[in-house]
């Protein structure tokens, strides 16, 4: 909820163990930047195993922004 951020090439959001998405779900490309977004978590993913919710930047492999899942 009040999500906002900033758009770029292919950037998707990912659930990751570490900040340099070595081990990672895809969840899709962004749906949006700004406002209430929510996404589908697969079944037998045990969130308990990730730490962060990123949005990655595909075509560069880079880190656009990400929260610690607490």
């Amino acid at each position: 909820e009040d999500f906002e951020t900033t758009n770029g090439p292919k950037v998707h959001l990912y659930l990751s163990k570490d900040l340099e998405a070595s081990d990672f779900v895809d969840l899709g490309p962004i749906k949006g930047t700004t406002g209430n977004i929510n996404y589908q978590v697969p079944d037998g993913v045990d969130l308990s195993e990730y730490r962060y919710v990123m949005h990655w930047c595909v075509t560069f492999s880079e880190l656009f922004n990400y929260v610690e899942i607490k």
